[in-house]
């Protein structure tokens, strides 16, 4: 985030470089955020709406300032507006955040603590405020994933035996359930994306008597029944997990992780482009890259990875929207100066856009890093810091919101792992 921090009386203040003034308080000094209530009705007993969401007292939000009229005289202040602000209470061990467009700013889910794991579908304002009501996908509900297309969202988590699939309206209403996994299987990591007549997942599963697992594929329509059976894009003789899903055009590409060197431990990314009912091309991502993402943009596709464990730095590779196959070599984003992970893609219409963690090499803190890339893939066009607590931020995710990012993560600066969001400005 580009500005500058002043501290003062408790309170720290941050003037970004486009127009007004960011407050971050702390304390008594904290304003009273507005309670925000709905009723809603849940067919299914595995998923519940508080009827009463509410801004929590121990959550704290940035408050815009409005700018002097001064500070805008050169064509008008921009509406895209940056603010970092934590969506969890404290001491609540929240995890895997994920985020995707939605009606009036985001939905963002994460896993939830308790009596096992849940999920929490809560949709906010581009400041992070709840705008609408919040849903829990109860016990043992893991690994979320948001996908999203004119205005309607879709959540797949896994829950062992069987995946599930919750399509939302845009008024963010629960309005159809469905599940996936192969027979016999068991479904985890999920990843889910809109492909213009539905939905379609690709997921981690694992038959019962397989050493390792595999990856796998599957499409649904608008109101989550399966289109086809769930096909098999892994050989399964390497482990294989965290997928990555994008579509364009009846065009599939699926990034992925795989262990190929199991006895050194170390990971090779793996691609399969194909489009349905076609048998998928595929082959490896860089050399010992790890920690695969995917998105779509308007002509061609972008995966993301690391290269590890000898370098740490982020790689970025195209993809053709006809066919899918590889677009030249990949380009390196970083460089090999420090620890970096877990990276996410997503395309705002003129550009990418990458989050990811990156660390010091005493492994002391982590910070979520945001990098703006051209179209062509060969050129960095924005960097910049995203969080910016003295603490381990992880797990990053991204998605356009319109007039600026939203981005997700994992942070552990109140002491506890909580759910942070921040809006950034392109």
């Amino acid at each position: 985030m580009r500005g500058i921090a002043l501290v003062a009386a408790g309170a720290m203040l941050f003037v970004p470089s486009g127009c007004g003034l960011l407050l971050d308080f702390e304390g008594d000094d904290r304003p009273e955020d507005a309670s925000l209530s709905r009723d809603a009705a849940v067919a299914d007993a595995g998923v519940r709406a508080d009827t009463g969401v509410r801004a929590d007292a121990g959550v704290r939000r940035d408050a815009a300032v409005p700018p002097d009229a001064g500070e805008c005289a050169d064509g008008g202040c921009p509406r895209c507006t940056e603010i970092e602000v934590r969506l969890t209470e404290t001491a609540s061990e929240e995890r895997n955040p994920t985020i995707a467009r939605a009606a009036g700013g985001f939905a963002v889910a994460w896993e939830r603590p308790g009596d096992g794991t849940a999920t929490v579908v809560r949709w906010i304002g581009a400041d992070g405020t709840t705008t609408t009501v919040e849903w829990t996908v109860g016990a043992t509900a893991r690994t979320p994933s948001l996908g999203s297309a004119d205005g309607a969202v879709a959540l797949a988590v896994g829950r062992g035996e069987m995946g599930e699939l919750w399509a939302y309206d845009a008024s963010g209403v629960a309005v159809t359930a469905g599940s996936f996994s192969e027979p016999g299987g068991s479904a985890t990591d999920p990843a889910v994306t809109a492909d213009g007549e539905g939905w379609a997942i690709a997921w981690r599963d694992a038959i019962a008597g397989d050493l390792v697992g595999h990856v796998a594929f599957q499409r649904f329509d608008s109101t989550s029944l399966p289109r086809g059976a769930a096909v098999a894009l892994s050989g399964g003789e390497f482990e294989a997990d965290e997928p990555s899903i994008a579509h364009i055009g009846g065009q599939y590409l699926v990034v992925w992780d795989e262990n190929e060197r199991a006895a050194l431990g170390e990971p090779n990314g793996r691609w399969a482009s194909f489009r349905a009912g076609d048998t998928p091309a595929g082959g490896a991502l860089g050399v010992r890259s790890d920690d695969a993402s995917a998105a779509a943009g308007a002509e061609s596709f972008a995966a993301v990875w690391i290269e590890k464990p000898a370098d740490s730095a982020l790689a970025l590779q195209l993809f053709g929207a006809s066919g899918g196959l590889p677009r030249g070599t990949p380009s390196r984003l970083t460089a090999t100066d420090a620890y970096r992970d877990e990276p996410a893609v997503a395309w705002n219409g003129e550009s990418w856009g990458v989050v990811f963690e990156e660390g010091s090499a005493a492994a002391t803190d982590e910070v979520i890093r945001f990098v703006a890339v051209s179209p062509d893939g060969s050129a960095v066009l924005d960097a910049r810091q995203v969080s910016h607590g003295s603490a381990f931020a992880r797990k990053a995710d991204l998605a356009w919101g319109g007039e600026g990012w939203g981005v997700v993560w994992e942070d552990t600066r109140d002491g506890s792992s909580e759910i942070y969001f921040a809006h950034v400005c392109p």
